[in-house]
């Protein structure tokens, strides 16, 4: 992600920012060997965010990944109109990640309605509520995104939800596998090409319970090392979500660079 490497705190209240993604159609789960040191390859990408603002880019990148928003759910990445140009100009896909979470009743969006009834405002684990506040962080995210990128980029590029332990997560495990649902539901409706989610296992699992969203939502790994470790993590034993691994993320000349399994 946009940020420096990812750490693997306990869940917590206070936000982090993530550096994410890049989703392109559904990929072959088997990896492309890693490059050799020195050389470019197609597969490595790289996502940028606020950290990288305002000027600072990676060069050589396959691939762009965005963040919409500024380490929080209701924010917006200053940067995002240079940074989805830098994302746009490269020879790949270009897509747009949003950090996730479910801050429960504490929240001042917790009660703007939605698709679902949310019977207990008062709890934390209301799924309705939950769902809705996922549903409307999406919409928010998306608003940004089509304030800040050209007429259409927005709905026509893979969008990826950065769910982390830093972030805040007070619902229960149920509760926030719909809040995440509802994210997923509501950029689906705007009809974008894909949806997938950044994480690692544990904190899937930690958030989650290890919920498992189906093979249409496209997995994101973090946590290797090197390239080589990036591209051995391209398989169905990585997944997390249930969903096929596209993605892999490693740290790279200061930056978050992804490499894209194909």
């Amino acid at each position: 992600m946009a940020r420096p490497p990812m750490k693997f705190p306990i869940l917590a209240t206070t936000a982090t920012a993530m550096g994410l993604l890049a989703a392109l159609s559904a990929p072959s789960l088997v990896a492309a060997a890693p490059t050799r040191a020195g050389t470019v390859s197609s597969s490595v990408g790289y996502d940028i965010s606020y950290p990288q603002c305002p000027s600072s880019t990676p060069r050589n990148a396959a691939f762009g990944i965005a963040g919409v928003t500024n380490g929080l759910p209701w924010s917006a990445n200053p940067c995002l109109r240079s940074q989805w140009s830098w994302a746009a100009g490269r020879p790949g896909a270009a897509a747009l990640y949003v950090n996730t979470a479910n801050p429960g009743p504490i929240s001042s969006h917790w009660r703007l309605g939605g698709p679902r009834a949310c019977a207990d405002p008062s709890s934390t684990s209301d799924p309705g509520c939950a769902y809705d506040y996922g549903w409307n962080a999406a919409a928010q995210a998306m608003g940004v995104a089509r304030t800040a990128l050209p007429a259409g980029a927005a709905t026509s590029h893979a969008w990826w939800l950065d769910v982390e332990t830093g972030n805040s997560w007070n619902g229960s495990t149920a509760a926030n596998t719909a809040d995440l649902q509802g994210y997923v539901d509501y950029l689906r409706a705007q009809h974008v090409p894909s949806v997938g989610v950044y994480s690692t296992g544990y904190q899937w699992g930690v958030i989650t319970g290890g919920a498992q969203l189906g093979t249409s939502v496209l997995d994101w790994v973090a946590g290797a090392s090197s390239q080589k470790q990036a591209a051995a993590m391209c398989t169905t034993a990585a997944s997390f979500s249930g969903g096929k691994v596209t993605l892999s993320q490693y740290p790279a000349n200061g930056f978050d660079a992804d490499w894209r399994c194909a």
